[in-house]
């Protein structure tokens, strides 16, 4: 296991801290999140994804990908990588979408590349996210997410430091006691947000439930999440979010997970995006 001074160090501040639950206080924001953070979801994951984009009139598009996901905690500069391959609908089977995900202290924009089989062509994917002129998504013409309410900063975990996390007290959510959190980011231009608040449960310190707000102050956007415990791993297994202003509702749903099977660095990358979702499976143990 790769030891991270800075991870550690972050560890122990918060157990020394004096509000400290061993002290018998309540815990801080910033330590109900960093717990958060630090929840065990695995060293790597592969599993099937199905996307539901609704909009107002309640018109669906359903999309169904096999996904790779591996944790790299800041190895070589990189949080994580991804690929994924299109199943369904049949007319985008094997288009294929790898995210290189860096670390936040890198202070990288990610790198992503989309492949269209018919073409034979690996593309890389532009970026068009603005904090300030309030534009929530990377879009480009040829990707199928542009769609989607559930966006990568909305689906990558933020690390806990980038913010100043208030505690705001516990609630009840369907008969879980739940912590409520005010997240601000400490560099605006960091976030597409001016707010989050988030809702942390209290015994695993998972989160179940955002609510994303607006430079009016106004909530743009729900989000809820819901767990599967694999192991001593937390994985999440349906996210949905709901965009207030647009009307639009995005749900992802995760099933036929694996967990830790050793997927190998040589699998994120452009070269594998090619060789189609066979290939991936074949390599999963």
């Amino acid at each position: 296991m790769k030891f991270n001074a800075r991870k550690t160090l972050v560890i122990l501040l918060l157990l020394l801290a004096p509000t400290a639950g061993s002290m018998g206080a309540e815990l801080s924001g910033l330590q109900i999140m960093q717990r958060a953070y630090e929840v065990y979801a695995g060293k790597d994951i592969f599993s099937r994804l199905s996307f539901t984009l609704k909009d107002r009139n309640d018109t669906e598009k359903k999309l169904g990908l096999l996904m790779a996901y591996k944790s790299y905690e800041g190895e070589n500069g990189f949080h994580s990588k991804i690929i994924m391959f299109n199943q369904f609908p049949p007319d985008k089977k094997d288009i294929s979408f790898l995210a290189w995900i860096y670390a936040p202290e890198q202070h990288k924009k990610d790198d992503m590349w989309l492949y269209l089989p018919e073409l034979r062509t690996v593309r890389k994917l532009t970026h068009q996210h603005n904090a300030n002129k309030h534009k929530h998504h990377d879009k480009d013409n040829d990707d199928e997410f542009s769609l989607s309410e559930l966006k990568r900063f909305e689906l990558q975990p933020r690390n806990p430091l980038l913010d100043e996390h208030v505690l705001l007290g516990k609630e009840n959510i369907e008969t879980q006691e739940v912590y409520k959190i005010s997240s601000t980011p400490k560099n605006p231009e960091s976030s597409p947000y001016n707010k989050i608040f988030i809702w942390v449960t209290t015994d695993h310190f998972l989160t179940i439930r955002k609510e994303y707000i607006d430079h009016r102050g106004t909530v743009e956007k729900k989000q809820a999440i819901s767990w599967d415990n694999i192991g001593k791993a937390w994985v999440w297994e349906k996210v949905t979010a709901v965009n207030l202003h647009n009307g639009n509702e995005t749900t992802l749903q995760q099933s036929n997970v694996k967990l830790n099977t050793g997927l190998t660095d040589n699998i994120f990358t452009k070269r594998f995006m090619k060789l189609g979702a066979r290939s991936l499976i074949a390599r999963v143990k």
